[in-house]
C-alpha cells in the first residue's frame, strides 16, 4: 500500500516536471525571439532559468523514484545517482546565473552536461523497462527515442561548433544537432505525462507481463517465482 501511495505521489511530480518543463520551453523561445535581438532585459530569459531550477530538482527526485523500477545495475547504481546530483548543480547553477554569481558560460556548460546525461538516462531507462515489460511498449520506444535524439543531437551540435563559421558543413551538421537535440527537449514533457499516468495507475507492468517477484507468484516446486496456476495445476494431476 505504501508503494502505491509513494507511486502516486511521485506521478503528480511527473505532471508539475512536464507542465513546468513546457512553460520553460516556451519563455526560452520568447527570449529568443523577443529578448537575445535586442540584448535584454532577459525577463523571460530569467524566467527560464527559475523554472527550469524548479524542474531540476524534482527531476532528480523522480528519477531516483523511477530508477528502482529498472532493476539492479550501473544505471541504477551510478547513473541515476550522479544525474540527480548535477540535477540539482543545474538548478543552482540557474538561480546563481539569474544573480548575476556565475557567468552565463558557466551555466550553459553545465546544461548541456546536464541535457546529454539526462539522454543517456531516458535511454538506458526506457530500454531496461522495455527488456523487463514493465512500461507499455509505446511509452518505453518514445523514451528511449527522445533519449538518443537528444544524446546524437548535442554530439552533432559540439562538432558543427568546432567547425568553420558559417561554412556549408558547420550549418548542415549543427542545424542537425540542433534539431535533434532540441526536438527531443521540446517533446520529453509529453512522455513525463505518460510516465505520470502509469504511476498513477499503479506503476502496472504493461499488458501481460507481471511485475519481477511481485505479481503472480508463489512458492512452488520450482522456487518462488512459480506461477500460481502452474502450482494448483500440478496439484490436481498429482491428486
Amino acid at each position: 500500500m505504501a508503494s502505491v501511495t509513494r507511486d502516486a505521489q511521485m506521478a503528480w511530480v511527473a505532471f508539475a516536471v512536464a507542465i513546468l518543463g513546457l512553460i520553460a520551453s516556451v519563455m526560452l523561445l520568447v527570449m529568443f525571439a523577443t529578448e537575445v535581438p535586442y540584448d535584454g532585459p532577459y525577463v523571460f530569459g530569467a524566467g527560464y532559468e527559475v523554472l527550469t531550477a524548479v524542474t531540476n530538482a524534482l527531476t532528480a527526485a523522480l528519477i531516483m523514484h523511477l530508477s528502482h523500477f529498472a532493476g539492479p545495475s550501473a544505471g541504477e547504481k551510478v547513473l541515476t545517482p550522479v544525474l540527480a546530483v548535477l540535477l540539482i548543480v543545474g538548478a543552482g547553477s540557474g538561480i546563481l546565473l539569474v544573480a548575476h554569481v556565475v557567468s552565463y558560460t558557466i551555466s550553459v556548460a553545465v546544461s548541456i552536461l546536464v541535457l546529454f546525461l539526462q539522454g543517456v538516462w531516458l535511454f538506458w531507462f526506457n530500454r531496461q523497462m522495455h527488456r523487463r515489460q514493465l512500461l507499455p511498449r509505446g511509452v518505453s520506444t518514445f523514451g528511449w527515442l527522445i533519449g538518443l535524439a537528444v544524446m546524437v543531437g548535442l554530439v552533432f551540435g559540439t562538432l558543427g561548433l568546432l567547425l568553420p563559421p558559417l561554412h556549408i558543413a558547420q550549418l548542415l551538421i549543427l542545424g542537425f544537432g540542433v534539431f535533434a537535440a532540441g526536438g527531443g527537449w521540446l517533446i520529453v514533457p509529453v512522455w513525463w505525462v505518460m510516465v505520470g499516468v502509469w504511476l498513477l495507475r499503479g506503476g502496472r507492468p504493461a499488458r501481460g507481463a507481471e511485475r519481477p517477484g511481485l505479481d503472480g507468484a508463489t512458492d512452488g516446486e520450482n522456487g518462488p517465482n512459480e506461477p500460481t496456476a502452474t502450482v494448483k495445476q500440478r496439484g490436481r494431476r498429482k491428486a
